[in-house]
This record gives C-alpha cells, sequence and structure tokens, in this order.
C-alpha cells in the first residue's frame, strides 16, 4: 500500500522575497487610496448625525414649550459637551439667531428669532436652520 502522506511528485513552491514584496506594494497602495476615503466618510457621518441632533433638541424643546405653555430658551452651546463625545466628535462651529446664541420657544412654539447652528468635524460641515414664523428645523448642506 503506497502512503500519500510524506511522498509528493512536485517538490513545494514557497513564495519569493519578490513575490512577497509585490504583494505588500499593492497592499500598501490600496490602504493609501482606502484610509482617507474611509476617514472622510466617517467625517460626514458624524456630521450628519451631530447636525440631526441638534435639530431633534431643537424640535423637543419646540414640542415641550407647546405641550407644557411656557417659553423655553435653548442655548446651542450647552449641546458641545453632548457633540464632543463619541459618536459625534463633533464642534459647534457658531450659533446665530438674530445675533444671539439662544433660541425662545414660546408657548406656542414659534420662536423669537429664526436663525442657524453649524456643526464640524473635519471639513466636513453642517447647518441646522430654523424657521423663524413656524420654529421647524431642518439640516441643510453647507457649501
Amino acid at each position: 500500500m503506497r502512503s500519500f502522506r510524506g511522498s509528493s511528485s512536485s517538490p513545494r513552491r514557497a513564495f519569493s522575497l519578490l513575490e512577497l514584496v509585490i504583494v505588500l506594494g499593492i497592499l500598501v497602495t490600496l490602504s493609501a487610496i482606502a484610509v482617507p476615503k474611509y476617514a472622510r466618510s466617517l467625517a460626514r457621518y458624524r456630521t450628519e448625525a451631530a447636525a440631526r441632533r441638534i435639530k431633534a433638541e431643537l424640535t423637543l424643546a419646540r414640542r415641550t414649550a407647546k405641550i407644557s405653555g411656557a417659553s423655553l430658551t435653548v442655548d446651542a452651546f450647552e449641546y458641545q459637551a453632548i457633540l464632543s463625545e463619541a459618536p459625534y466628535q463633533a464642534t459647534i462651529i457658531s450659533a446665530d439667531f438674530d445675533g444671539d446664541q439662544t433660541v425662545v420657544f414660546d408657548p406656542y412654539g414659534i420662536p423669537d428669532n429664526g436663525g442657524s447652528v453649524v456643526v464640524q468635524v473635519g471639513a466636513t460641515q453642517r447647518v441646522v436652520v430654523v424657521d423663524g414664523d413656524t420654529g421647524r428645523s431642518e439640516v441643510l448642506k453647507s457649501q
């Protein structure tokens, strides 16, 4: 009976140093392309998430003012501590509500002034705009 375990008809071949260097070069090139794209994509995601969080907070404040029947003041920079941590890791660049960084929703949910909040991660920015007539907010892409 023949044993196939130790015998082989052709000798085993290993990778040469040149082949290994070529494969590593290809991997490094692909990584050099992929990593910056991933970083930009992550920055866009974080910026969008932070802007949506600000929008949600403004919407909640507006609704709370309507439900409670009392005015409610929102200072955009109060959220800086929340936004600076994971998953957002964002910065509020500016908040402008007619020269003020706060917006006051009256008992009907109408703001004292319309305005905007600019959120940034890396080079990516999003703008949250509050309509001065209705109090509704929306997220815009910064130009």
